[in-house]
């Protein structure tokens, strides 16, 4: 249910969507199949101006296809893989790695500058450290997951 309302609410948005099918090694094709129906009857929900074409990624060229159409032509590229057994994995990096930015390098430079926002959701503990981060500093380039 969470899946849906997240895809709703980034469809409704007409924010660019792509969809990764995970665990494919531990379904069988009839599941995978329903999985795939049931995503594209989500993504062609609403009106006309915000429904997004399916596009499965098969191979390399699907991928450089559908990286090239992302943002404009209103697809959702589809991506099935399997973290176990590594099925597709280089796929999904490459996609991820040739994606066009959607902000120009300006933009991209003004919004670098600006102050990072946190939002913390829950509190881990361990048993190593009772040591709490409670700040820091964040410099350009930093990566930040």
């Amino acid at each position: 249910d969470t899946t849906r309302e997240h895809l709703s609410l980034a469809i409704a948005l007409g924010l660019p969507v792509f969809v990764v099918i995970n665990k494919i090694d531990m379904c069988s094709q009839a599941t995978i199949q329903q999985t795939l129906e049931c995503v594209t009857s989500l993504l062609k929900r609403g009106d006309d101006s915000v429904q997004f074409k399916p596009y499965f990624i098969q191979n390399e060229a699907d991928l450089i296809k559908a990286a090239d159409m992302f943002v404009k032509k209103h697809i959702c590229p589809i991506l099935s893989i399997s973290c176990i057994t590594g099925e597709n994995i280089d796929l999904l990096k490459k996609f991820l790695n040739i994606l066009p930015p959607r902000l120009s390098r300006n933009d991209q430079e003004i919004l670098s500058q600006l102050p990072v926002e946190y939002r913390i959701d829950q509190i881990y503990t361990n048993n190593i450290s009772d040591e709490v981060v409670v700040g820091g500093t964040l410099r350009r380039y930093t990566f930040i997951l």
